[in-house]
């Protein structure tokens, strides 16, 4: 976005947060759908590493993939 806004029009920065808006929206739309399949790849290595505890952080996450994409850090 910094690259954009040096130019003399407005138009650039426009163009920019609108972009920034949609990928965010993307984001936030697609992240509980590509929670699911991430965790379960995960949670599998954390079944190995931690056995009964793996597990159930695994169960826990795949239970609401929902919650599981909200308290993901960005």
């Amino acid at each position: 976005m910094l690259y954009v806004t040096t130019f003399k029009n407005s138009s650039g920065l426009q163009f920019a947060m609108a972009g920034s808006a949609l990928t965010l929206a993307g984001v936030i739309v697609l992240a509980p759908l590509l929670s699911r399949p991430f965790v379960n790849l995960c949670g599998r290595l954390a079944v190995r590493l931690a056995g009964v505890s793996g597990k159930l952080a695994r169960e826990n996450a795949l239970r609401n993939p929902r919650r599981t994409a909200a308290t993901a850090p960005p």
